[in-house]
Order: C-alpha cells, then sequence, then structure tokens
C-alpha cells in the first residue's frame, strides 16, 4: 500500500465515554492527508447508548464514486465477519475533487451501546489518513492489508437518538432467535425468525466454518472449541458464542 504523507496542522477532539446523552459527534480531524487503500475506517468508543446516523470522512482521489460503496459496522475492534452488525449501500454519489468532505448516511441506523468500541469500514472508497502517530486514544485505523494501530483517520461520527427505525445490536438477545442444541450438536434459528435468514459459524479467528439458508447446522464434525454463531435475518445480524464439546 502506498502512502503519501503531506504536512497539516493536528487538531482534532478525543471524547471519552461518560454516559453522554445522544446526539452527540465523535471527532478525529488532524487537517493531514495519506493516500491509501480503497477500503478503510476506524474504530471507535461510544460516549453513549443511540445510533449512529452517518459519517463524514474526507476523499483521497479526484476520481468520481459512483456506486459500489458500502459501509459495515462491527462490533469491537475488528473487521472479522463474524462481528459484523450491519452492512448498506454508502451512497457515495458524487466525490471529484481531492480532499473533499464526503457524507455517508444511513438508510438504516445501526443502534449502538454506550461506553462500547466498534468499527465502521468503507469499501470501494479511498478515506484520508495519517501515518506515524496516533493520537486518537479511543480508535485504530483499518484498511485492506488489517490493522494499523499507529495510524489515524480523519472522520466525523454522528450518534443520535435511537429510533425503531435502526438496526439493533442485539448480541446480547442472541439466545432468543440462536439455539444450540449441545446433546445432538445442531444449530438452528428458533421459531420466531422468518424464513430468508441465513445461519452461519465462524472460529475465534473469524473463519466461516459452516453456513446455510433457512435451515439447521449439523456441528457433528465441527472439533471442539469456542464458535460464534451468526444469524442474518433481512437487515438485522443477531450473534452468540457457543461451546461445541
Amino acid at each position: 500500500m502506498k502512502r503519501l504523507l503531506l504536512c497539516g496542522v493536528l487538531a482534532f477532539v478525543s471524547w471519552k465515554a461518560n454516559g453522554q446523552t445522544a446526539p452527540y459527534s465523535i471527532n478525529q480531524n488532524h487537517n493531514g492527508c495519506c493516500g491509501g487503500g480503497a477500503n478503510s475506517g476506524s474504530s471507535f468508543l461510544t460516549l453513549g447508548a443511540g445510533q449512529i446516523d452517518s459519517i463524514k470522512v474526507y476523499n483521497r482521489s479526484s476520481q468520481d464514486y459512483l456506486t459500489g460503496n458500502v459501509v459495515s459496522v462491527f462490533l469491537g475492534n475488528t473487521t472479522n465477519a463474524a462481528s459484523l452488525l450491519h452492512s448498506e449501500d454508502a451512497g457515495v454519489v458524487h466525490t471529484s475533487g481531492v480532499q473533499q468532505e464526503v457524507m455517508i448516511r444511513f438508510t438504516n441506523p445501526v443502534h449502538v451501546a454506550a461506553a462500547t468500541t466498534y468499527t465502521f469500514y468503507i469499501e470501494g472508497f479511498p478515506t484520508r489518513f495519517d501515518s506515524g502517530s496516533n493520537t486518537y486514544a479511543d480508535g485504530t485505523y483499518w484498511t485492506e492489508t488489517g490493522e494499523h494501530p499507529t495510524d489515524e483517520m480523519d472522520f466525523i461520527l454522528y450518534i443520535g437518538e435511537i429510533t425503531t427505525t435502526g438496526i439493533d445490536n442485539a448480541t446480547n438477545q442472541s439466545e432468543n432467535y440462536i439455539l444450540y442444541r449441545s446433546v445432538d450438536k445442531i444449530l438452528e434459528a428458533s421459531a420466531a425468525v422468518a424464513p430468508g435468514y441465513e445461519l452461519s459459524l465462524y472460529d475465534g479467528n473469524g473463519n466461516l466454518i459452516s453456513s446455510a439458508n433457512n435451515h439447521k447446522l449439523i456441528l457433528s464434525g465441527v472439533p471442539q472449541g469456542v464458535y460464534v454463531a451468526r444469524l442474518k435475518s433481512g437487515n438485522v445480524i443477531y450473534t452468540s458464542k457457543i461451546m461445541v464439546q
């Protein structure tokens, strides 16, 4: 990955999670810039419960990006598929000019808890970042080649009040929708889940072990260990850790 560092004035605000009430924003803007890959994002620490309404980033290419941009939100400081909460079209329709501000607005806002680490990741759109000084203590820069703890990304993330139209981070409710019977090693969705779902199993490194659409998973051949079960139903994703013995 090529990187071009242009000097700039370092100026940003780093908030600490203190139970702040939405709406609020998390701002990292050091006014520097580097060229990077087309897929990148950042982890962040929430101040209080709310929903991710939009993210402002900065273009690092003079090319127009009309389609094919996807924005995703993961639980934790990770971009592993097992931790994916939600993905959707980023809606970037025109971005001519290097350093131009680009606002990505969520059609389905993602509900987030207080004092919790999440990661947003944008595919197909090169964003501005700085190399060599991670002054934003609550976040890590992510790009195609993985995690870069010493780099930082320019962004402003807007957290709004929770609405019923948002996407729930329903990890704590997963036991109601993902059922695992340890006796016969069967993983299935509960009867409350509407047809059209996808059920998947990942190992601790985020590697896909098995998946099925509208069917249960037989885990009799899966080695003993801790895994992450993932259920995608429409735009909602549930996850749950299970122990295979």
